[in-house]
């Protein structure tokens, strides 16, 4: 039987508690939610002039979300971890 422990390194971080778990994923998914935030309020418009009865509207539209460049990375050294500790050169 061969054993594979390629996912072990990508886990580690959960060993630092929940504190910690939470601190780190808010600040992954901060960029994502502020994006998606953004995108929500893009400005989907309707009428609401009245049918016929048994009638609906079908619409089509896109819409897009313009992130900038400081809200494409986070910088893990500004997150102040309880049992986290950074190394250097990682």
């Amino acid at each position: 039987m061969i054993t594979s422990f390629a996912q072990i390194g990508n886990i580690d971080f959960l060993e630092g508690g929940i504190a910690d778990g939470t601190k780190l994923f808010e600040a992954y998914l901060a960029p994502w939610a502020n994006a998606f935030g953004a995108s929500l309020n893009g400005g989907w418009y309707n009428t609401a002039k009245p049918h016929k009865l048994g009638g609906f509207d079908v619409t089509f539209s896109v819409s897009t979300t313009i992130v900038p460049a400081s809200a494409k990375s986070f910088d893990l050294s500004e997150i102040d971890f309880e049992n986290l500790t950074l190394v250097s050169g990682a």
